[in-house]
C-alpha cells in the first residue's frame, strides 16, 4: 500500500502514506531515537529555537525516521557513533524503533504545555528573576504565591498534585485560562511589573487565538496564521530574550503553518486531537484496579478491553441516561458548560481574541 499503491476506478492511482500522530514528546523521542533534540520536527539546536534570524527565515521540518535509519547504518559501531557529538549524529541517542515517520503534533498538549510554560513566565515575573531557572527557590517561591492567589479569586487550581497522581494543570483549566476566564489573566497581571503588562496582554491574546486555530477544524488561512505565529515568536524573544523556549512552543508557533497545510489541507487540527484517548486513563485506571482479573497480564488486558468495547456500544448507549443543563434545558451538556455561562466580562474578553480568530478562518 505505501509502496505501490492501488488503483482506484480506471485511471487513479492511490498511495497510502502513514504518518504517527497523537504522540506526546517521550514517545517520539522513543520511536524516532532522538531523545536528546529540542524538536522532534526539525533538527534546530535548543540555542538556535531563540535564534531571531532563524525564526524570520522559518523551521522546515526536516527530520525524517528514514534519514535517523540511514544515519544510524553508516557507522556499525554503535559505541562510535555515540561518541560524536551530538548535533553530527542530529541529537539521535539510541537505534529509532519505528520505520514510519512520526508527526508529534498534539492538539491537546498544545494547551498543556503552553499553560505550563506561560505559568513560569508569569512565576519568573513575579519574582523578577530574568534568568530561566524553573527549579529555583525564588521561583517555587513565586509559584506558591501566584497560584493561592488564582485560586482564590478564579478557583482554578494550577500546578499542583491531583487525587490521582496526575497534574490539576489539565486540559480544560489550560482552556478556560486562554480563553473566556477574564479572572486569571487580571490575576496575572496584577502580580507583574507595569512594564510587562502590555507584552503579557498581547501574548496572552495571540497565543489564545493561535491555539484555538489549532484545535479546530475549520479551513484557516494559512499565510496570515503563519504570521501571526512569527510575530508571538519574534514578541517572545524581543521582549523576553531570556525566557526559555520549549519543545510545545517552539512546534506550535514554528511548525503549526506547515503542519496545517501540507498535512491537513489548510484544516484545524481538531481531528489530530487526543482527548478521546486521554478521557479513557480514569477509565483505565478503574477497570484495571477494580474490574478486571489480576492472575495473568493476558487476562488483566482483556478484561479492560472488553470494558472498553462495551463503554463505546451504540446499543448500550442508547439506554445510558444523558445529561442535561438545568438552564436551557438542552440535553448534551451541564449549566457549567460555556455557552450557558451569563458571565460579560468573559464575553468582552473573547471579542477580541475572536476578532483575531475570525480573520484566519475561510469561510467555506
Amino acid at each position: 500500500m505505501r509502496s505501490e499503491g492501488f488503483t482506484l476506478g480506471s485511471d487513479q492511482q492511490v498511495r497510502v502514506d502513514i504518518v504517527r500522530s497523537m504522540l506526546d514528546g517521550k514517545m517520539a523521542g522513543i520511536l524516532s531515537g532522538a531523545g536528546e533534540a529540542s524538536c522532534q520536527l526539525c533538527t534546530a539546536t535548543h540555542k538556535e529555537l531563540s535564534d531571531r534570524e532563524l525564526i524570520i527565515q522559518g523551521f522546515p521540518i526536516n527530520r525524517y525516521i528514514t534519514d535517523a535509519i540511514q544515519l544510524f547504518g553508516e557507522i556499525e559501531d554503535s559505541h562510535s557513533f555515540f561518541s560524536l557529538p551530538s548535533n553530527q549524529r542530529c541529537n539521535i541517542t539510541h537505534e529509532p524503533t519505528s520505520t514510519i515517520n512520526i508527526l508529534p503534533a498534539s492538539p491537546l498538549h498544545s494547551y498543556t504545555g503552553i499553560f505550563k510554560w506561560f505559568n513560569l513566565l508569569i512565576y519568573h515575573l513575579n519574582c523578577g528573576k530574568r534568568t530561566w531557572s524553573p527549579t529555583s527557590l525564588t521561583i517555587k517561591n513565586s509559584m506558591i504565591f501566584v497560584r493561592n492567589l488564582i485560586e482564590g479569586k478564579t478557583g482554578m487550581r494550577i500546578d499542583q498534585p491531583n487525587a490521582s497522581g496526575g497534574t490539576s494543570s489539565t486540559g480544560s483549566v489550560a482552556r478556560r485560562a486562554f480563553s473566556c476566564d477574564s479572572k486569571y489573566i487580571e490575576c496575572v497581571l496584577s502580580v507583574v511589573e507595569t512594564e510587562h503588562k502590555e507584552t503579557l496582554s498581547k501574548l496572552h491574546t495571540h497565543l489564545s487565538a493561535i491555539l484555538r486555530i489549532i484545535n479546530s477544524d475549520r479551513i484557516i488561512n494559512t499565510e496570515v496564521f503563519g504570521d501571526l505565529c512569527t510575530d508571538t515568536y519574534l514578541l517572545i524573544v524581543d521582549s523576553l530574550p531570556w525566557v526559555s523556549i520549549t519543545p510545545t512552543l517552539h512546534w506550535v508557533l514554528a511548525h503549526s503553518e506547515e503542519i496545517l497545510k501540507e498535512f491537513n489541507l489548510g484544516r484545524g487540527l481538531k481531528s489530530f486531537s487526543e482527548e478521546g484517548s486521554e478521557a479513557c486513563n480514569k477509565l483505565l485506571r478503574k477497570y484495571r484496579e477494580n474490574l478486571a482479573r489480576k492472575s495473568l497480564f493476558e487476562d488483566n488486558a482483556m478484561d479492560i478491553f472488553v470494558r472498553l468495547a462495551s463503554e463505546s456500544d451504540p446499543v448500550l448507549n442508547q439506554f445510558r441516561s444523558s445529561l442535561v443543563c438545568e438552564m436551557c434545558g438542552e440535553h448534551g451538556h451541564t449549566k457549567r458548560a460555556k455557552c450557558c455561562r451569563d458571565n460579560t466580562e468573559n464575553r468582552l474578553l473573547d471579542s477580541s481574541i475572536d476578532e483575531i480568530v475570525d480573520s484566519l478562518i475561510i469561510n467555506s
